[in-house]
């Protein structure tokens, strides 16, 4: 699936942008490793990777918004700066659909989606604090998932 294999390559090269590490078969593999099958035809583990309520839970903390900010029609520059940046993480960090990632912010549309992802990925370079609040995001929500809320009790739901 060519569609896949294009995500799978946007995936790891964003990683390695947003983490400032250099390509390699080990970081691939960290970042690719739950999302693929292994040679019995299995379905994909998507264990080591954070939901979309852990990615809300952990901008709402990182970014001092609440919980229903993330899911209000608000547009206040704070508000709008911490949904873009958990969709842009949930769209990198998480296998979902863009209409899935859209649903989980309030019955956005997809389109929304897309555009917070265009307008995080342009200011990554030239926002340094948003670089580094998304840097420590992306560390905490893949390297500690045990200080991360848990699947069966989300913080909030929109």
């Amino acid at each position: 699936n060519v569609h896949a294999l294009e995500g799978a390559l946007v995936r790891v090269l964003a990683f390695a942008s947003l983490t400032e590490q250099p390509l390699s078969p080990d970081l691939v593999n960290r970042v690719l490793g739950s999302l693929y099958s292994d040679a019995s035809g299995e379905a994909p583990s998507y264990s080591g990777t954070p939901t979309l309520q852990q990615i809300q839970a952990a901008v709402v903390a990182q970014f001092g918004v609440t919980p229903a900010d993330l899911c209000s029609r608000r547009r206040n520059r704070p508000v709008v700066y911490a949904r873009q940046a958990a969709m842009y993480l949930a769209r990198e960090l998480t296998p979902h659909s863009l209409a899935t990632i859209a649903q989980s912010f309030g019955g956005r549309d997809h389109t929304t989606v897309l555009h917070a992802h265009r307008k995080v990925h342009h200011a990554l370079s030239t926002d340094t604090p948003l670089h580094t609040k998304l840097t420590e995001l992306q560390h905490k929500l893949t390297s500690h998932p045990s200080s991360l809320p848990t699947n069966g009790s989300p913080p909030f739901a929109c």
